[in-house]
């Protein structure tokens, strides 16, 4: 492995004294991002496609980090402008960042694929907007006119991304894979998307089911008793 700045040889688990350096630098504030947004570390796998035991190590310090990985936690964390973020955990990173290997980046973009066409990952609406009428037909049935026009504008050039959202790699690889995507899958993406690109949103819908359940049980627990 390579450092990315300073472009020395490393190897192995980082010592104790970056172990302290990278917890305290990027680990402490991706986990500040994700705690922010009231997400699990299980949540943030499923919205980025970087595993759980990776984001956990690097919060601990016990990793160090490829511009790739952030990338795409940066995306799990902030879908709709990921590039601030990134750019944040890469300067939080220093030079505890490792230059990509011939496989690094190509295996968290095959992680990443599948979280989205799992249905896990959110796909902000810039994304959505060429493919609109196959990927929200099915979720906004009365909007199909609007969802054709705006699907013209989009591929007409006439609509720009966000700056945010524009200079991101991970958002140019996302919208290669909904190019190649057959129109069952980009209808599934569509209707998982809307419900995961609002996480706190997600996650109030999360909490109400749990309480139904949970009165469900207390009520059959009730009737059982008499």
């Amino acid at each position: 492995m390579i450092r990315a700045q300073s472009m020395t040889l490393v190897s192995g688990r980082p010592l104790e004294s970056e172990q302290q350096q990278i917890a305290s630098g990027v680990g402490a504030l991706l986990g500040e991002l994700r705690r922010g947004q009231g997400m699990g570390v299980r949540d943030l796998e499923r919205r980025s496609g970087v595993n759980r035991s990776a984001i956990s190590r690097l919060e601990h310090g016990l990793r160090r980090p490829r511009r790739s990985s952030l990338g795409w936690l940066a995306w799990g964390l902030s879908p709709a402008s990921p590039e601030p973020v990134k750019a944040r955990l890469v300067e939080a990173a220093g030079d505890s960042l490792i230059a990509e290997s011939r496989w690094s980046q190509r295996s968290h973009d095959r992680r990443a694929e599948r979280a989205l066409l799992a249905g896990a990952m959110p796909v902000p609406l810039p994304l959505m907007a060429v493919h609109a009428v196959a990927m929200l037909g099915d979720v906004l049935p009365g909007q199909a006119e609007r969802l054709r026009q705006a699907q013209e504008l989009a591929r007409s050039g006439r609509v720009q991304w966000p700056p945010g959202l524009a200079a991101s790699t991970e958002a140019l690889f996302i919208a290669g894979v909904l190019a190649g995507a057959s129109r069952r899958q980009l209808a599934e993406i569509g209707r998982t998307a809307v419900a995961v690109n609002d996480y706190a949103e997600l996650t109030a819908r999360r909490r109400r089911e749990r309480a139904r359940r949970a009165l469900e049980r207390s009520a059959r627990a009730r009737t059982a008793g008499l």
